[in-house]
């Protein structure tokens, strides 16, 4: 079984497959790129792609894997 990436998840969240993980750090890190880092947070970046971007699903916070997606968005947002 996968690691968990990020510390908010819980025990028994089922982590995302790897190559769901590397297509959100995509995501992440080329929106960042398209607006040359501009926002403050990398989270902000989850928020703009959540649903729109086919990459990351419109997951909220009582997904169990809202976490770990939110963490993988935001590892390609810091990347950059």
């Amino acid at each position: 079984m996968s690691k968990l990436y990020s510390d908010s998840s819980t025990p028994d969240t089922i982590p995302l497959r790897s190559c769901q993980r590397m297509a959100a750090f995509d995501a992440g890190y080329e929106a960042a790129s398209k607006n040359k880092g501009e926002y403050f947070f990398a989270e902000d970046y989850f928020i703009d792609l959540a649903g729109v971007d086919r990459r990351v699903p419109d997951v909220t916070e009582e997904d169990s894997q809202f976490w770990e997606w939110l963490e993988a968005v935001s590892s390609g947002v810091r990347a950059y």
